[in-house]
């Protein structure tokens, strides 16, 4: 029975490592797997998650979501099954950067989410991605 990437990157989101972990034994292709359409400027509400005050674009993998979220263990998850630091957006963006470019207070968690990206190999950009910081 197949389930649904939204389902999985939902359960990322929530820190749900156990059901992330079993929705990627039956779905491997989920760590990996990036969003076919994502927010612009006509459509933006239903790709806005609230809970972590973040859009999802277009090219936004499941770890992009997990750093968004701060949620260091499912980030960890993902990076163990394959998803990609260097994974970049439509708008140019990379895990980290949305690890880094919070719209809500946990301090504790985003900077153990950034500390984590960069220790397993996620690249600081000196250059700084003009598309990454436009509105949708």
């Amino acid at each position: 029975m197949a389930h649904s990437f939204s389902a999985f990157v939902q359960a990322v989101m929530d820190g749900e490592v156990g059901v992330a972990s079993r929705l990627l034994t039956i779905n491997p292709e989920f760590a990996a797997r990036r969003f076919a359409v994502g927010a612009t400027r006509r459509d933006t509400a239903k790709f806005f998650y609230e809970d972590i005050a973040h859009y999802c674009y277009q090219g936004d993998t499941a770890l992009h979501m997990a750093a968004a979220a701060f949620q260091r263990s499912s980030a960890r998850l993902l990076v163990r099954k394959g998803s990609a630091l260097d994974a970049k957006n439509r708008r140019g963006a990379e895990p980290l950067h949305y690890a880094a470019d919070a719209n809500r207070w946990n301090p504790t968690a985003q900077s153990e989410t950034i500390r984590y990206l960069l220790s397993v190999g996620a690249k600081r950009q000196r250059e700084r991605c003009e598309r990454c910081y436009s509105t949708p």
